[in-house]
């Protein structure tokens, strides 16, 4: 009889199913809400281990159904405190490696920062300080990403090693103080390009002398950031017009790398030129301009880092598999279908990286973001705190509900009856205060984690939680 359905009407019916109440087995009548427990319960993937060590990959097994011919996988975090997610993402990152041809691990960090760590990895240097050139503190302090330092440095040298990348346009650990300028300088003059003749060279010079980091420096103004940030472009159009070649930092990282530095500074003397204007702007105008270019400037930093992905992927790294490292904040898609009932225009006018690399790869590449419903966390530095509880009708309260403590499910193809995905959902995904969405449409699968241990400190015992 239901083969003579069509097929929307069939879709129609099981949505309409999914949301009425349903007798349950001792008599009881079941809410929409106990629906998508039971529907959950029955159709995640159970994962058996975040431990890093465990390489029997059986459990993971799903994963690799789903993601398919994908030829990126980003791997998210609700935020950067979130140690567990660490250890499970380097568990993945090891099946992703050893079972399904992926061998470049681009990390949210900078573009040349962590080219540099890599080459000083393949030389030798203790993995740990390897890492520490290239990849944001945030990361190379936790105790939870010693695992997979481990792991990069035992593989280097091997005949498949997992290489070490990056695609930030900040300047993100001290290989860009260390070298950069000098690099630069070598690479101009080898091609005849006079720095000295560059108008705004000694302000970019000065910036590049300073300590690097995601923040313009102390002694920046947005007048010198707008100096550096032409001298950058003038820079560009003339490396751009040079023959290409595809040397490790040969004209066309340059042509990419001067791209990304010129947006980085023009991003900052943006935000820089609001915040002095708001000292002198009379009543809310100022502060709110403030307030709207720190929003533009995350756009900006969003859409370079999705630039320089790209670049990565069809020109460094064309026929290679690449594992993404950044917060779910940057990796997911359609951000302006997002509401925070908190900060409503958060997502107003937000191009994300992910939807930069989305729009240029498509069905190339798989999203993963990462939920976690109680447990405390927090960054390696700070005193870790507990988890708020999960909303009970969210996507992480739901999951809550079940027996399962780690699950994986795909969102992509969601099995009959999950219908109930594609609609307006609470969740925690971007970070820890809940948005809601159509979870299916910025992400692509998701990996439950009941209980969240924070970041610690390498080398530390982890720090007693304190209640938020």
């Amino acid at each position: 009889m239901l083969r003579s359905i069509p097929a929307p009407a069939l879709f129609a019916l099981a949505l309409a199913l999914s949301t009425i109440q349903t007798p349950a087995a001792n008599g009881a009548s079941l809410n929409a809400d106990d629906v998508r427990v039971q529907w959950l319960e029955a159709n995640s993937a159970p994962i058996r281990s975040v431990d890093p060590g465990d390489e029997d990959f059986s459990d993971l097994e799903p994963l690799r159904a789903a993601i398919g011919d994908a030829r990126v996988v980003l791997l998210g975090e609700q935020t950067h405190g979130h140690g567990t997610t660490f250890l499970a993402k380097t568990r993945l990152i090891k099946f992703l490696h050893q079972r399904m041809g992926f061998d470049v691990l681009a990390f949210e960090s900078g573009l040349y920062d962590c080219a540099k760590a890599w080459d000083y990895m393949l030389a030798g240097e203790a993995p740990d300080q390897a890492f520490r050139r290239g990849v944001f503190g945030v990361w190379n302090g936790s105790e939870q990403i010693q695992p997979l330092i481990r792991y990069l440095g035992a593989r280097a040298r091997t005949a498949r090693p997992l290489e070490l990348a990056g695609f930030d346009s900040q300047f993100t650990a001290t290989a860009s103080r260390d070298f950069l300028l000098s690099d630069l300088d070598k690479f101009l003059q080898s091609h005849g390009i006079a720095v000295a003749k560059v108008k705004g060279w000694a302000d970019l010079e000065t910036l590049l002398n300073a300590q690097p980091g995601s923040a313009a420096p102390a002694q920046a103004s947005s007048e010198r950031l707008r100096s550096a940030a032409a001298a950058l472009d003038e820079l560009h159009a003339r490396v751009a017009a040079l023959p290409r070649d595809s040397a490790r930092y040969g004209t066309a990282f340059w042509t990419q790398m001067l791209e990304s530095m010129a947006a980085q500074m023009a991003g900052q003397g943006t935000v820089l030129k609001a915040l002095e204007e708001s000292t002198t702007a009379q009543g809310n105008a100022g502060p709110q301009a403030a307030g709207n270019d720190a929003r533009y400037l995350r756009s900006w930093r969003d859409m370079q880092m999705g630039r320089n992905f790209l670049w990565l992927a069809r020109e460094r790294y064309p026929d290679r598999k690449i594992i993404v490292w950044a917060a779910t904040y940057h990796n997911m898609r359609n951000a302006e279908t997002i509401v925070n009932p908190d900060q409503p225009v958060e997502y107003k006018n937000f191009t994300t990286m992910g939807q930069v690399i989305w729009e240029g790869m498509r069905d190339e590449t798989y999203n993963i973001g990462f939920l976690a419903s109680e447990g405390s966390a927090g960054w390696w530095r700070n005193v870790p705190q507990a988890l708020e509880p999960a909303t009970p009708d969210s996507v992480d309260g739901l999951w809550a509900r079940t027996k399962h403590q780690l699950a994986f499910l795909d969102l992509k193809r969601p099995a009959p009856g999950g219908e109930w995905l594609r609609t307006p959902l609470l969740s925690g995904l971007p970070g820890d205060t809940p948005v809601r969405a159509d979870v299916t449409k910025i992400i692509d699968g998701l990996i439950y984690t009941r209980v969240m241990k924070p970041s610690t400190p390498a080398g530390a015992p982890p720090p007693a939680p304190s209640p938020r």
